[in-house]
């Protein structure tokens, strides 16, 4: 792909234009974490996307201030593996 791998969605791995992108943080790390009961690994790496579209941003948001996962669009998000 000749796109930078920044500019797809971590969670859910579709594209992002570049207004509605959001950086992983140590905020969204955390509520990755809570909401999918899994860390969010291989940032250090080129070939991870670093961003969350805002729909991923809104839906940890919501599923963090919720006790129900109904906010939930996926049950298991994406998982990257080495290419």
């Amino acid at each position: 792909c000749q796109k930078s791998s920044d500019t797809f969605c971590y969670i859910c791995s579709k594209y992002e234009v570049s207004c509605l992108r959001k950086e992983i943080n140590e905020e969204v790390k955390r509520l990755y974490e809570n909401c999918f009961s899994r860390k969010l690994l291989h940032q250090e790496t080129n070939w991870v996307p670093h961003i969350i579209c805002n729909s991923c941003r809104l839906m940890l948001y919501r599923s963090k201030n919720s006790k129900n996962q109904k906010y939930r669009r996926y049950s298991t998000p994406i998982i990257w593996k080495k290419p």
